[in-house]
């Protein structure tokens, strides 16, 4: 599967307060068949999130409404959500990856979006979501080889 297969008919909740970043991630998402939702505030995303809960969110890591991406990942798991939250910063350093992935976010993408990063980052997360959502059928074949060659 492509990349780029692997995001058809994704639904992204985003929470974007620039013009600019929005019309950048709508244009790299938008020949993939994706379906994005922008909402400006956490009052915005909560509403879209009850009404239609979304495969993937991605949130500036500071929001207009003086919340930040910590606000909006609580906003998932009390909704019972299981999305990963892709986290979107200018200043995309090491200290943000570090404290998105400690505290249960999925990733961080750097501003301006980058159309093979977008892609990278959002495949996985597709991938992410559905290899935890499907049911467990066994090891996978890596993980029976690593046992065939521990073993061995």
């Amino acid at each position: 599967m492509t990349a780029t297969g692997a995001i058809q008919d994704l639904a992204i909740l985003a929470i974007l307060d620039r013009d600019s970043d929005v019309k950048g991630l709508r244009e790299i998402v938008r020949e993939w068949g994706a379906r994005l939702h922008v909402r400006r505030t956490l009052a915005g995303f909560r509403r879209q999130l009850d009404r239609e809960p979304p495969d993937v969110v991605v949130s500036n890591a500071s929001l207009q409404d003086h919340s930040d991406w910590k606000h909006v990942l609580h906003e998932i798991e009390s909704a019972g959500g299981v999305q990963p939250l892709i986290i979107t910063s200018r200043v995309a350093d090491e200290s943000l990856w570090a404290e998105v992935l400690n505290l249960g976010g999925f990733d961080v993408l750097a501003q301006p979006f980058d159309r093979e990063e977008v892609t990278r980052i959002l495949s996985s997360a597709v991938r992410d979501r559905r290899d935890h959502s499907a049911p467990h059928r066994g090891p996978r074949k890596e993980e029976k080889l690593l046992t065939q060659c521990a073993a061995g």
